[in-house]
């Protein structure tokens, strides 16, 4: 974990480009079931809690 976090502190993790969706809380509930049907794919997902 501390590795982790010096790393993503530098710069050298990057974790933008794995973030494929941001979800509003309102979307969370329909977004769980594409995921579980398969029908949708996801690679990271971000909940914007201030919408």
């Amino acid at each position: 974990m501390r590795r982790c976090l010096e790393l993503l502190a530098s710069g050298d993790l990057k974790v933008g480009p794995l973030i494929t969706h941001t979800l509003t809380p309102q979307e969370v509930p329909g977004v769980f079931e594409q995921l579980i049907e398969g029908s949708e794919e996801m690679l990271g997902m971000v909940i914007d809690w201030q919408q």
